[in-house]
């Protein structure tokens, strides 16, 4: 006597994903996105320093 007995492969399928969810993951990569931006931009620029010029008064140099 076998009984069918049905197997529920439902169970196994993932959930959809929530509109909630997939709006907060791109709001992420968005912020992400423009944090390494700026920090690009930040390090990209090349600053050159002036060189800092003291007179020194009284004084000679003699060769």
């Amino acid at each position: 006597m076998e009984e069918n007995s049905t197997i529920n492969l439902k169970r196994f399928i993932p959930q959809k994903a929530s509109k909630l969810l997939l709006l907060k993951i791109v709001f992420y990569m968005l912020v992400l996105g423009f944090l390494f931006y700026l920090l690009y931009s930040e390090f990209s620029q090349k600053t050159v320093k002036s060189p800092v010029i003291k007179e020194i008064e009284n004084i000679k140099i003699i060769q």
